[in-house]
């Protein structure tokens, strides 16, 4: 994927988010801010999983990108709705805490696993 592709889905991510918010807010006296759906948009920044497909008719990914965000990506986070809404930054710094929790412990959980199966298999 490129990264005019990956930015016209981050345009197309904010889009729905903004729609999300806008009828949460309807069915409230307040104004709402979609929170589940904005921290999928956190964890996908910060954590930039890699992009893959699923096989037809099988459980297992193929992976098909390094996993990466481009600068160009990052740039237009950063200038378009981070740096711009202070609802976006805060629910943003509030969010990034547990998503970078959340993913320490996945990786420390997939790190153990590895020493347990070196354990079992010492030859590999």
């Amino acid at each position: 994927m490129e990264w005019c592709d990956q930015t016209s889905a981050l345009k197309i991510l904010f889009s729905l988010l903004k729609h999300l918010s806008q009828s949460l807010s309807k069915s409230s006296a307040h104004p709402q801010f979609h929170v589940p759906y904005f921290k999928k948009i956190v964890a996908a920044v910060l954590l930039a999983p890699p992009f893959g497909e699923v096989k037809h008719g099988q459980r297992a990914v193929v992976r098909k990108h390094d996993g990466r965000l481009d600068a160009e990506v990052r740039d237009l986070f950063l200038g378009t709705w981070l740096n711009v809404y202070d609802d976006v930054r805060w629910f943003f710094l509030r969010d990034a805490e547990y998503v970078l929790y959340l993913a320490s412990l996945i990786h420390a959980h997939a790190e153990a696993i590895r020493h347990l199966e070196r354990l079992y298999h010492p030859s590999q």
